[in-house]
């Protein structure tokens, strides 16, 4: 088996990411259910003035290397001030990969578009380009409801608020509209309860009936209710759903789910009890879709969204459940952007200090 817990020196300057708390779901944080360890490395100290003279002396690549040792928000900052003081050289930095269009830069125009954000904009930016398929450039074509729930059904509610604000400042569209416009039925109530309205606990109720994933005409009676537990109840009872249907009918929920599901609805389901249960093993098995699927689209999105999170636990996650380590696995699909590799994929891929 391959080893993931081997901790060489740090190099120097290189500090672990340390957690803010200012754009977080509450549920990822519960260290009594999993692990949840970023894999950012950050220097010991900066400050924009510098960063922005190094930057000003380089090229497109400077500003690479010293934002990816940068934490979102402060890259988020470091470029709207390159861009509003100092235009011209942002324009300079910029044209050979991000103005130039060609079929080989659009690779860049995603990663970077993505890379100058963070918090809610990253996902309201990610979501937007779910929701527009010509917006996607490269790789094999996902299904779109994987990609909303990966973003959707992992967030807190106060999380959703700040996207769906971001989302309609600029893009100019309503998300809860944008996203329920393109489904019916039950699944169209799913994502407008999980857009719209609080998840509750009941802490006085973890029951569910079997019947739901064995009886199809009693599912399609109570699809309602079924809606309503896995839309509406809050992340830590689902958990406590799936653990006590395991205790009380020995079978796991989503092994039912997965031999069951025939809807988008069941998949919303599904998705939702995997990150409940295991959100490591969730995302892990989420960028080994993408890796197989040669979707550099959603790797780059699973980065970036998580690595502030606990990218280094799912890093650990994947690597201990496929005997290689994700950098590795990726490698391959960079062969044409063998440069984009080594100098963004590789150290934002990096759990060596964790």
């Amino acid at each position: 088996m391959l080893r993931t817990d081997a901790t060489p020196a740090l190099p120097f300057d290189l500090i672990p990411y340390t957690k803010t708390y200012e754009y977080f779901n509450p549920f990822d944080e519960d260290q009594s259910v999993h692990l949840s360890q970023p894999n950012l490395l950050v220097h010991g100290q900066y400050n924009l003035e510098n960063d922005i003279e190094t930057i000003q002396k380089g090229d497109f690549w400077t500003y690479v290397c010293v934002c990816i040792r940068r934490p979102a928000k402060y890259r988020e900052m470091l470029s709207a001030k390159l861009l509003r003081d100092h235009g011209t050289i942002w324009l300079h930095l910029m044209k050979k990969f991000m103005s130039t269009q060609s079929s080989k830069n659009e690779i860049y125009r995603f990663t970077f578009n993505a890379f100058k954000l963070s918090g809610a904009a990253l996902d309201a930016y990610f979501l937007y380009i779910i929701l527009n398929p010509k917006k996607r450039f490269f790789g094999e074509q996902p299904i779109h409801i994987n990609e909303l729930l990966e973003i959707l059904c992992t967030r807190s509610y106060e999380q959703i608020v700040e996207i769906k604000k971001n989302f309609q400042k600029v893009y100019g569209h309503d998300l809860s509209d944008s996203i329920c416009n393109k489904l019916k039925g039950s699944s169209k109530t799913f994502f407008y309860n999980v857009l719209n309205m609080r998840r509750y606990s009941r802490p006085d109720s973890y029951d569910v009936d079997i019947r739901f994933f064995v009886d199809v005409m009693y599912y399609r009676k109570n699809k309602d209710k079924f809606v309503e537990i896995f839309s509406r109840r809050s992340f830590s009872d689902i958990r406590k759903i799936c653990l006590n249907f395991e205790e009380v009918y020995g079978r796991d929920i989503r092994c039912q789910l997965y031999v069951f599901v025939k809807s988008i609805l069941q998949k919303c389901a599904l998705a939702v009890c995997n990150y409940c249960l295991s959100k490591n093993f969730y995302f892990s098995i989420n960028l080994k879709k993408y890796i197989k699927k040669k979707n550099i689209n959603g790797i780059i999105r699973l980065i970036l969204t998580r690595s502030e999170v606990d990218f280094g636990s799912i890093i650990r996650e994947y690597a201990f459940r496929n005997n290689i380590m994700p950098l590795d696995a990726i490698r391959p699909l960079f062969n044409h952007h063998k440069e984009l590799f080594e100098r963004f994929m590789t150290p934002m891929l990096s759990i060596e200090n964790y």
